[in-house]
């Protein structure tokens, strides 16, 4: 089963923020460092993830410069 790395910029991620709820992601801040978790919530200001020990954290879409994650590919 392959797998591809879906990667949503920063002038795209509060349009599709909501569309990802659910999902495991990685989400990389302009300071470069990196969260992996679960979201949770979207709003219009940022999003709400769990990380692996069960932590909530809240990142603003002004702080998020990249969004990662995986898609199970077809083939």
């Amino acid at each position: 089963m392959g797998k591809r790395l879906i990667r949503i910029y920063d002038k795209d991620i509060p349009a599709l923020a909501n569309t990802l709820i659910g999902l495991e992601i990685n989400i990389i801040l302009r300071n470069k460092s990196t969260c992996h978790g679960l979201l949770i919530s979207a709003d219009k200001e940022g999003t709400e993830l769990k990380d692996m020990r069960n932590h909530k954290h809240y990142f603003k879409f002004s702080d998020m410069m990249e969004i990662v994650y995986d898609k199970v590919a077809a083939y």
